[in-house]
Parts: C-alpha cells; sequence; structure tokens
C-alpha cells in the first residue's frame, strides 16, 4: 500500500498550488548523495529525488538534493544532505538520520534509517531541538509515500 500511496502523491502534488521543482537528479549524483551520507536512499526517497530532486507546493518544503556539489556554502535550507551532514558535524542528530523537513513549531522532520520497514522503507519521524541536539518525539508516518501522501491531500483540501 505505501508505493501506491507514494505513487499517488507523486501524481497529485503537481496540482497543489505554487508547485515547484528542484529538477531530476541522476543516480550519479544520488549515488554521490548515499556515499557521503553513508546511507543507502529507499526506493521511495532514491525515486523522489530523481523525479523532482527537491519540491516546494502550498507553502511546504520537502528537502532533497539542491545543488549536485554538496559545498558547505552555509546555505543548508532545502538540501537534505548539506543540512544533515552540518547538523551531524554538530552533533546534532544520528548518522542515521536524514533531514527532510523544518516543521513549523520548530522541530524538525526527518528520514530514521535506523528504523527500516520491511520494504526497506525509512519510518518518518519529528525531533526537537533540546539545544543539545535533536530527540525524536514522534512517529510520524511510517514511510515517506504515507507521509508524502498526507502533506499532499491536506494541501489540496485547503486550496
Amino acid at each position: 500500500m505505501s508505493k501506491q500511496n507514494f505513487d499517488k502523491a507523486i501524481k497529485l502534488v503537481k496540482k497543489c498550488e505554487d508547485f515547484d521543482k528542484g529538477g531530476k537528479k541522476s543516480p550519479k549524483i544520488i549515488e554521490k548523495a548515499e556515499q557521503l551520507l553513508g546511507l543507502k536512499f529507499s526506493e521511495q526517497e532514491s525515486e523522489y529525488l530523481s523525479k523532482f530532486g527537491y519540491i516546494e507546493f502550498s507553502g511546504v518544503e520537502l528537502y532533497g538534493i539542491l545543488n549536485e556539489d554538496f559545498e558547505d556554502d552555509g546555505e543548508y535550507e532545502g538540501c537534505m544532505v548539506e543540512w544533515t551532514l552540518h547538523e551531524r558535524e554538530e552533533g546534532n542528530i544520528p548518522e542515521d538520520w536524514i533531514a527532510l523537513q523544518f516543521a513549523d513549531d520548530g522541530g524538525m522532520i526527518f528520514l530514521d534509517h535506523s528504523d527500516i520497514d520491511e520494504n526497506g522503507e525509512p519510518k518518518v519521524i519529528l525531533a526537537e531541538d533540546t539545544g543539545t541536539g535533536y530527540k525524536k518525539t514522534d512517529l510520524i508516518a511510517d514511510d515517506f509515500g504515507n507521509f508524502l501522501l498526507g502533506v499532499v491531500e491536506e494541501q489540496l483540501e485547503e486550496q
């Protein structure tokens, strides 16, 4: 069901107001991101990055790959790789979390690669900044596809 939800979300997101995407990313760039992160992207994560790079719609920004060189230029917003590497360097997040979205309440939404389902998909979690790092507070979705579909459907209902 999860892959079906992911596929449905990918079709629906284009109907959201102010939909924008970063552009397709090649397997080579995705592999470079995996090497830098030390993690293998799941099927849904890889497809998201290969089709969109990143997406924005209706005031929602989901991180992805922006710049293909992954240079540390001090601008981390929007790039899951650069933001994740920066936060790891600061000691704020575990090695198996990947940044996905800044939450409205000041928390962050992460893909938790320490908690993978039977299809190899990571859970989506909310974590709060404690001042000494991020601490998991909630399970948001069983995987990226369910998370994405929920966000997209919520935005379409509000249009």
